[in-house]
């Protein structure tokens, strides 16, 4: 994609963290992960489950904290377990993300926009 549209166009990319928990599989990630920096994506938003774990579980909040201290220097945003508008503030403080991807908790919870907007205003959400 970064390739077919003019460099002008911000290209960002989606990516889980692994197909499994093998070696082989992080190993990939890493590879794949520094190539989007090295073909001029601004940003990655890294999905902290692998595809092989799907909705099962917690998602490793840890992985995504260990990839951004890894790379101060690239934008990161989290994905991953956001079900309320505390758990967007709770991400960016624990795992250093820049910005926070809300998938299928805005789904089930459609005011966490309006609510995470209230609270970067400084006011509480309602």
């Amino acid at each position: 994609m970064r390739a077919a549209v003019p460099a002008s166009i911000p290209c960002t990319v989606k990516l889980r963290r692994a197909y499994d928990d093998t070696p082989a599989m992080a190993l990939a990630f890493e590879r794949i992960f520094d190539a989007a920096y090295e073909l001029g994506y601004l940003w990655a938003t890294v999905h902290c489950r692998t595809v092989e774990q799907r909705y099962a579980g917690p998602g490793r909040w840890e992985f995504l904290r260990d990839l951004v201290a890894r790379h101060p220097d690239r934008p990161i945003f989290g994905s991953g377990d956001i079900w309320t508008v505390h758990d967007i503030f709770r991400m960016m403080d624990m795992c250093g993300v820049h910005a926070v991807s809300v998938a299928r908790g805005g789904s089930c919870n459609p005011w966490i926009f309006r609510q995470a907007r209230e609270m970067m205003a400084g006011r509480a959400p309602v």
